[in-house]
């Protein structure tokens, strides 16, 4: 089985546009809101709009400015009140300048943001993977789990190539960066957490996950449809209409987003998951 879960909800009226469109194609069959996006009120619509998809909190720390007052987070956030970059976010964990209460604070005001808006998340995942980092998957998951919601985003990430068993390609993929080898070691932690408060499928699999160079993208989409663990597995997107804000707020997955929403709305995808023998489920069913 599969999860299809869409983030960024909420980033702009495009990318909202994409993900619905995704979801009545019989795709996506759940999405996380980024409360502070541009477009994060419209979410309000979702359960009479798509009353099948889950509905879960993007917990963003690292785009825009915060949902809470900046000066209740300040570990959070640079001088002029948005938050840190992710690299400077992660710099800052690293050297434990980070208050896991500033966390706490901010992943409860975006969890209370989306039940004003009249949604009870059915799952969380954090904006740009930053629950990966052990300190921020367990205040996150603090403030996750005092809320009530039941289900999360594991940390653990599937590999596959063409060539090899997933057990090698996943050694193959680690071997090749020595900084993988530590990211591995930080999402096992962090999974340990996070698996021990929520229900969690048991890997995240994205075309860009598929550790083979000479493939497409839409290719490396076909190739990771088709190649999904067993058990329950979470299918991550980022389908959008893509426009100059969505290219000043997320530049780097400007093509990814494009091709994201082609997938999600072709009849071939469909049929591909048929022959597969994936049945898509929401994040509500885990």
């Amino acid at each position: 089985m599969a999860i299809v879960n869409a983030d960024d909800y909420g980033l702009t009226a495009g990318v909202n546009r994409a993900i619905e469109e995704g979801h009545r194609a019989g795709f996506v069959t759940s999405t996380t809101v980024l409360l502070n996006g541009d477009a994060a009120g419209e979410a309000s619509d979702l359960p009479r709009a798509a009353p099948d998809m889950s509905v879960g909190v993007h917990v963003n720390l690292t785009l825009g400015r915060p949902t809470s007052d900046p000066g209740r987070i300040p570990s959070l956030v640079t001088a002029d009140g948005c938050f840190h970059s992710r690299v400077a976010l992660v710099r800052l964990v690293l050297r434990r300048k980070v208050s896991a209460q500033d966390v706490v604070r901010e992943a409860r005001a975006q969890i209370d943001a989306l039940r004003g808006l009249g949604i009870a998340a059915t799952h969380w995942d954090t904006h740009q993977h930053v629950a990966e980092l052990p300190p921020l998957a367990r205040a996150v998951g603090a403030a996750a789990k005092e809320a009530g919601i039941l289900r999360a985003r594991t940390p653990r990430v599937w590999i596959v190539n063409a060539d090899d068993a997933p057990f090698v390609a996943r050694w193959r993929w680690r071997v090749s960066n020595p900084r993988r080898v530590a990211g591995e070691v930080a999402r096992a932690v962090s999974h340990h957490a996070v698996s021990r408060m929520f229900a969690t499928p048991a890997f995240r699999a994205a075309p860009n996950l598929v550790s083979a160079p000479s493939l497409t993208y839409l290719e490396r989409w076909e190739f990771v449809l088709s190649h999904l663990p067993p058990g329950t597995c979470e299918v991550m997107t980022h389908p959008g209409y893509v426009d100059d804000r969505v290219r000043e707020l997320t530049p780097t997955l400007t093509t990814a987003r494009a091709l994201d929403h082609q997938v999600a709305t072709s009849p071939d995808t469909k049929a591909m998951l048929g022959e597969a023998g994936v049945v898509l489920i929401p994040f509500a069913r885990l």
